[in-house]
Order: C-alpha cells, then sequence, then structure tokens
C-alpha cells in the first residue's frame, strides 16, 4: 500500500517553515515577510512542462555594513 499524505499536515508544515523564515529574518535584520512565502506556485519550465513546490520564498539579506544584497 502506498504512503498516502495528509494535505492538512503538509499545508501545516509548509506554513510552519515559512514562519520559520519571517521570524529569523527579523532577528538577523533581513527582509522576508509573510508575503514573501508562497504556497504551492505554478513554476513553469518550458516546452509545456512546469513544476509546482511546496513552496517559494523570497528572502533579502543585509550585509555586514547594513546594505540591502537582494
Amino acid at each position: 500500500m502506498a504512503d498516502v499524505k495528509d494535505p492538512r499536515q503538509d499545508a501545516l508544515a509548509v506554513t510552519e517553515t515559512g514562519l520559520a523564515f519571517v521570524q529569523d529574518a527579523r532577528r538577523h535584520r533581513n527582509v522576508c515577510q509573510p508575503l514573501d512565502w508562497n504556497p504551492e506556485v505554478h513554476c513553469p519550465l518550458g516546452g509545456g512542462e512546469a513544476v509546482i513546490p511546496d513552496a517559494l520564498l523570497y528572502y533579502r539579506s543585509r550585509g555586514a555594513g547594513g546594505e540591502d544584497s537582494g
């Protein structure tokens, strides 16, 4: 029998991961807002193919002097 993933548990794990990134960015004074974490984004690869990752993250880190490196 195949192992079937509970979509609710998967969604919860993905959301908790996104929140961890946002919290860590705040601690390090980087930029990662709650809306920078987008679950289930359709990403075309070309030739009619695509991939849908669990989430897509936009995260900008600040350099040692505080400048934006993203």
